[in-house]
C-alpha cells in the first residue's frame, strides 16, 4: 500500500513539474539557449580560432552572405552582389539590419574593423544602410 501511494505521488509530482508554464514566455521573445562546456574564448565573429566557438557564432551572427545546403552562397544581409569581371570587387546591396534594440546595424564601423583583419581586402562603403563595396588586392582562390 505504501509503495501505491508512494508511486501515485510521484507521478502527481512529475505532472505537475512538467507542465509549461507560457505565463513567463512572450509570443514575440526570442531566446537562444545552449548548454555549453565551456566559456568562449571570444563572441568576436572576426577572433574566432575554434570551431566549438564558431558554432555559436554562427548562431549569433548573420554575414553579407550564407553557405545554404548545397554548399552555394546566398545573399543573408545583402539582398544582392555584383561581381566584376576581373573578379577583384564585390558590390553588396543591403537590405535593412537592426540589432535587437531596434538599432540600425552600422556597416561602415563592422567593415572597417573586418579589413583590419585581412591585408587582402580594401573596403567602402558608398551608404553604411544600402550598399558595401569590397575591393580584393589580388583574386580569392579558396582552397
Amino acid at each position: 500500500m505504501k509503495l501505491k501511494h508512494l508511486l501515485l505521488n510521484l507521478l502527481v509530482f512529475l505532472a505537475l513539474t512538467s507542465c509549461d508554464q507560457k505565463k513567463n514566455r512572450s509570443e514575440n521573445s526570442q531566446i537562444l539557449r545552449l548548454n555549453l562546456t565551456e566559456d568562449p574564448v571570444s563572441l568576436d565573429p572576426r577572433a574566432v580560432r575554434n570551431l566549438r566557438d564558431l558554432t555559436l557564432v554562427k548562431q549569433l551572427y548573420e554575414g553579407l552572405m550564407r553557405i545554404d545546403q548545397k554548399g552555394i552562397p546566398q545573399p543573408a544581409i545583402a539582398e544582392s552582389v555584383e561581381i566584376s569581371d576581373d573578379l577583384l570587387t564585390y558590390t553588396f546591396h543591403l537590405r535593412e539590419a537592426y540589432w535587437t534594440n531596434r538599432d540600425p546595424v552600422d556597416f561602415a564601423r563592422n567593415s572597417k574593423r573586418a579589413v583590419r583583419f585581412d591585408s587582402n581586402l580594401e573596403s567602402k562603403l558608398v551608404d553604411s544602410h544600402q550598399e558595401a563595396i569590397v575591393d580584393l588586392k589580388k583574386r580569392f582562390a579558396p582552397g
